[in-house]
């Protein structure tokens, strides 16, 4: 287990809630005078990690801003489940962007990966064929092409509708693209 993970069960709901609360900008806020500077009624989460988000220290672990305020808001995050940002702003900690899901589902809702060319996860360009070419994998982690297209917006439709009928087949929780 992480250390972030043991912080977060050693303090919970309760616990966070002595030490911050959640401002109208969804920001925390220290309660309490901690060390290092902490007074009452600073922005707590002022750094962002390498992937983004919105960090914050407690007993000198670095925990995710967005994971803190939903057990503030919600209680406990069962193990293997990730708060996701609906809409893909990593410092948008609004509770309404927040949902809980499992991690192969989070890695289907991601947005394009910065390596992504065409802006769309599972689709490439072919120079060879001059066209759109959606590739992504099965409910069984299979790599499963779905063709080639002339048009960048019908090979993302395709590559969506793909992803969404699996998701409606098997739930939310099955393993692919991850």
């Amino acid at each position: 287990m992480s250390k972030a993970r043991e912080i977060e069960l050693k303090y919970g709901q309760e616990g966070f809630n002595k030490l911050f609360l959640i401002d109208r900008k969804n920001n925390l806020v220290w309660k309490v005078n901690r060390g290092g500077g902490a007074r009452v009624g600073d922005v707590s989460c002022k750094s962002k990690d390498t992937s983004g988000y919105f960090i914050v220290t407690v007993d000198g672990v670095h925990l995710a801003a967005h994971r803190v305020i939903w057990i503030m808001r919600h209680g406990d995050i069962p193990d293997g489940m990730q708060v996701n940002h609906i809409d893909l702003c990593k410092t948008n900690n609004a509770d309404s962007n927040h949902e809980i899901v499992a991690h192969a589902t989070n890695c289907r809702r991601r947005g394009p990966q910065r390596k992504s060319k065409t802006g769309y996860g599972g689709v490439h360009y072919r120079k060879d064929r001059d066209k759109w070419r959606v590739c992504t994998r099965n409910e069984k982690g299979e790599r499963v092409n779905l063709g080639c297209y002339d048009d960048l917006d019908m090979a993302n439709t395709v590559v969506t509708l793909y992803k969404i009928t699996l998701e409606a087949l098997f739930g939310e929780n099955f393993k692919y693209l991850c």
